[in-house]
């Protein structure tokens, strides 16, 4: 198989020169997938002619070569409408570290840059670059072909596939760009992909339904997390207007299929913690004791440090803010927790709520050298602004 950044190399340098003269495509994503595409096709068929010699088919009666394109596309329409998805899980190969596996998968399909790769794993730039070259060497020497796995492999790498799709949907919808906040074409690509997923012939899974949920609950919300400077809003003062409601009732039907097809990940805490948000009228009446039963769950399964500050952030609606900042002072010693950029937003928030200015402003500060991140940045720049205001007035 030849080098898949060779393809993309070719791929890019084609686009510089059809673009350059007849514009920017409507779908430029799509149009450089579909031209990486059909150059990786043109290689297999070359691939395809090395186990075989043309005099030897042609000896043989078969007067024509292997119809590649036609095969591929016959196999993916049984099962996925988008070619991606097969080739997504022709990557999640068990070889390669399943870090690895999604690096490269969301570097040359998705067109992710190693930098948004390294924020979607908290980690450095130069690790993603290593992970990606083994994982590209890796598949180099096991020579996989556009085949879509046995039935019982696709299932053995839907999670890794799950994780791709979170994390597309993720970036798209809390992007690392600067001038792009939300990233809506990311967005409605993990919920288009993961919708053909929920309807696969061969891989139904309750945690693809609850994947979809949540998609579809945090979605329903994506235009009103901004205000019209563009600043990130505060979900109890979101403009529901802006919400999206058909959504919100695809993301139940989804999440009662998550159910009955006895769902475990931990999608389907997510989805249902998302969905208790978006159902309720209003801020007051957010069911806070049934988001906090749906934590513990997460967190007797699946723990994390941002779960366990967010249980604390539910903690403090339903007992104050002086209570949760007493909890989580306690967890202060773990430096998984006490590094997380929500552990200090959460207490700057509840120093304000206590009417104690200076507190606030330190632990807004201190946020400000947890992310890098423009949107976030700016929501901490105005914060401080707003506190500064409020003690000059």
């Amino acid at each position: 198989m030849a080098s898949a950044e060779d393809i993309v190399q070719d791929t890019f340098v084609k686009a510089f020169e059809h673009w350059k003269l007849n514009g920017i495509p409507e779908n430029p994503q799509a149009w450089l997938f579909t031209v990486a595409r059909n150059k990786a096709i043109d290689v297999q068929r070359k691939n395809n002619l090395t186990i075989k010699n043309k005099k030897d088919l042609l000896q043989e009666g078969d007067n024509t070569l292997p119809d590649f394109d036609v095969t591929i596309d016959k196999q993916w329409n049984e099962e996925f409408e988008d070619e991606q998805l097969t080739l997504f899980f022709i990557c999640c190969n068990p070889a390669i570290m399943e870090e690895s596996q999604i690096a490269i998968v969301l570097k040359i399909f998705c067109g992710f840059s190693t930098k948004e790769i390294a924020h979607a794993f908290c980690m450095q730039e130069e690790t993603i670059r290593k992970r990606i070259f083994r994982a590209q060497k890796t598949l180099e020497e096991l020579n996989p072909t556009f085949v879509l796995p046995s039935s019982n492999e696709l299932k053995n790498r839907l999670p890794v596939v799950h994780h791709i799709l979170y994390l597309i949907f993720t970036e798209g919808y809390h992007s690392g760009k600067a001038d792009f906040p939300i990233r809506d074409t990311l967005v409605e690509d993990a919920m288009r992909l993961c919708w053909q997923l929920c309807h696969s012939k061969k891989i139904v899974s309750g945690d693809t339904y609850a994947l979809l949920a949540l998609f579809c609950f945090h979605a329903a919300r994506l235009y009103g997390r901004l205000n019209n400077a563009g600043l990130l809003v505060d979900f109890k003062f979101q403009d529901k207007t802006k919400w999206n409601y058909p959504l919100i009732e695809q993301g139940k039907v989804s999440l009662k299929h998550a159910v009955e097809l006895n769902a475990t990940s931990s999608y389907l805490a997510e989805a249902a913690i998302a969905c208790e948000y978006c159902i309720a009228e209003g801020y007051k009446s957010v069911n806070w004791h049934n988001i906090l039963k749906w934590y513990d769950r997460l967190l007797s399964s699946y723990y994390t440090p941002t779960y366990q500050i967010q249980k604390i952030i539910v903690l403090a609606e339903l007992n104050g803010p002086a209570f949760a900042l007493e909890a989580l002072t306690k967890l202060e010693h773990d430096k998984n927790i006490s590094n997380q950029l929500i552990f200090f937003l959460a207490k700057a928030s509840w120093f304000s709520e206590l009417n104690e200015p200076e507190n606030a402003l330190l632990q807004y500060t201190l946020a400000l050298q947890h992310t890098k991140l423009p949107v976030e940045i700016r929501y901490i720049e105005n914060k401080i602004e707003e506190i500064k205001k409020g003690k000059s007035g």
